[in-house]
């Protein structure tokens, strides 16, 4: 009997309004396994006979290519299919790029650190069932965690997972969203690579931190996650400190933008995009952007410090540099060297 190729038979593009799809298909008797591609767990998988199978697979909201993988019992890749799907019901497992951490509280100040919580955040406009995501330990970092059954996170709704239930509650009252549990081990005060993975097997999100943020490292602010716009990027890793000690979980502390970047309602001829990243109002014209501090160091170097709006996260704000004014302008990143003619302005765009 001729091998038979390892191929998905379900019509495609398929429309389901479930979270998940029974998807059937072809293959060979050495097929041990049948996974989502990217993970290393396999599917629930029956064999209807000797060469058709059919598998669970979760899903994400909206459409999109699901490739699948066959693996012999000694986990070689035997071939791969792939089928587009559209999603369309309101509850969904979460899965790569529909969360991030949006606040990490990892040196709170004291000597028993009992206080440290993660805060996710739903960046999708599905509600995630959190049943089976695991946060986990690889290489001696990040900490322990497994969502029990039955765990939603609305759109744009956030959900913290703590140290110590009992110490977080005294620190910041009862009432806010907490996953059932504790986590177990501890955030490094050091800094950390942290892991979560969804209960298909595949990764949710991986990042590191650091404490290069002298307030968040034992001096009472926490670590803030940078996201801003309808569609946050989930792979991208901005950090700045909450504004006030503790920080604040279960909401956002960012400062939103609204208007038209280049209006000018006080007549100042500051734009209101200036006007927001500098920590001013366009509402007054008596309220403008200080000078630039310009200090001459002692090495023949000169530096230039300005002022801007610590929480504007809707804006990103690059210094930039020039030969000639007629030349092309460059994002700023060391020091300029003795004896070169420059020209400096401050380059502000939405995120």
């Amino acid at each position: 009997m001729p091998p038979v190729t390892f191929q998905i038979t379900t019509p495609a593009p398929l429309t389901v309004s479930t979270p998940f799809a029974t998807i059937a298909g072809d293959g060979w008797v050495d097929i041990a396994e049948i996974r989502l591609s990217g993970s290393t767990q396999p599917l629930t998988t029956t064999w209807t006979d000797a060469n058709s199978w059919s598998v669970q697979l979760p899903l994400q909201a909206g459409t999109r290519s699901y490739t699948l993988t066959a693996h012999n019992a000694q986990g070689t890749q035997l071939g791969t299919a792939s089928i587009t799907i559209n999603a369309t019901g309101s509850v969904f497992p979460a899965g790569p790029g529909s969360l991030v951490v949006s606040e990490l509280n990892y040196n709170p100040p004291g000597s028993t650190d009992a206080t440290e919580f993660l805060e996710l955040l739903n960046i999708t406009s599905a509600t995630l069932d959190l049943t089976g995501c695991r946060f986990v330990e690889e290489l001696g970092q990040g900490i322990t965690y497994t969502f029990p059954s039955g765990v939603l996170l609305a759109p744009g709704a956030r959900l913290l997972v703590v140290r110590d239930t009992t110490a977080f509650n005294a620190q910041y009252g009862a009432g806010l969203p907490l996953a059932p549990g504790v986590f177990t081990g501890a955030l490094d005060n050091s800094g950390e690579m942290i892991v979560l993975y969804a209960a298909s097997g595949l990764e949710i999100f991986r990042f590191s931190y650091s404490d290069s943020l002298r307030e968040a490292d034992g001096d009472g602010k926490t670590l803030v996650r940078v996201l801003s716009g309808s569609s946050p990027n989930p792979d991208e890793y901005i950090w700045r400190v909450s504004l006030q000690n503790g920080g604040n979980p279960n909401a956002s502390d960012a400062a939103p933008f609204t208007g038209l970047p280049l209006a000018d309602i006080d007549g100042d001829g500051i734009p209101a995009l200036l006007e927001y990243a500098f920590g001013t109002s366009d509402a007054d014209p008596s309220s403008s952007p200080a000078a630039a501090q310009i200090t001459w160091h002692g090495d023949g170097t000169v530096s230039a410090t300005f002022a801007t709006r610590p929480n504007a996260d809707a804006v990103i704000i690059t210094p930039e540099t020039t030969s000639s004014l007629t030349a092309p302008w460059q994002p700023l990143t060391g020091p300029v060297s003795a004896g070169d003619s420059r020209y400096f302005r401050v380059h502000v765009r939405l995120r």
